[in-house]
């Protein structure tokens, strides 16, 4: 038996009808951390491709434009088939495999007194 389910439902702290703990499992790992900061600052959906050149680069200390799509390739791995799926489960952002382009979702409304209170590490900072 885990701790969750010995956990009162009633007890649980939600924000925006979201669970906390839930949303805190999503913002744990720098890569969703990433990700959500780059869609809060475009109106654009943005590539799966893009994310990952753009995590290599960062995690490099280098600029974007020396990232080869070789380079990116584990990241790019990673995030489509553990990162994205996860976010759009908890509804986070919306995924076309189709064309590989992210968008957040409305969701992030609810999520905004969450990120306000971890904005230091939606940088990506460990």
């Amino acid at each position: 038996m885990d701790d969750a389910s010995l956990e009162n439902p009633a007890d649980r702290i939600t924000v925006g009808g979201s669970d906390v703990d839930r949303l805190f499992e999503i913002l744990e790992h720098r890569y969703r951390r990433y990700i959500i900061q780059r869609l809060r600052t475009t109106d654009q959906p943005v590539t799966e491709e893009q994310l990952a050149m753009e995590i290599a680069a960062r995690e490099r200390e280098v600029p974007v434009q020396t990232i080869t799509l070789q380079t990116a390739d584990y990241i790019r791995t990673v995030l489509h088939h553990t990162h994205l799926p996860k976010m759009v489960d908890e509804s986070i952002i919306t995924y076309d495999t189709d064309t590989g382009k992210i968008s957040l979702t409305n969701q992030i409304i609810d999520l905004e007194p969450v990120l306000a209170a971890v904005s230091d590490g939606l940088a990506g900072a460990e």
